[in-house]
């Protein structure tokens, strides 16, 4: 009964975990996905190419950035190319 409340417990907090891990995950897609899209309105205002920023967002995918639990989420676009 112990091992198996304890189990529980532990179940709880890995869920909870994750549970919030995809909270911020969503949260920093969805904030570099509109930061692209300024930038790419800005590139076809200037006339330069844009397709490239979209291309470039495509390389990282939500479900790395979510399950590689052991990094930031922040930190996987820090100093993207598609950010500049």
């Amino acid at each position: 009964m112990f091992y198996t409340v304890i189990a529980l417990i532990l179940t709880l907090l890995v869920g909870a975990y994750f549970w919030d891990r995809n909270n911020r995950t969503y949260k920093e897609v969805t904030r570099v996905i509109d930061l692209v899209s300024s930038k790419t309105k800005e590139d076809i205002t200037n006339n330069r190419p844009w397709k490239w920023r979209y291309e470039a967002l495509d390389s990282i995918s939500y479900t790395r950035i979510f399950l590689t639990f052991w990094k930031p989420v922040e930190s996987f676009y820090k100093d993207h190319p598609c950010l500049k």
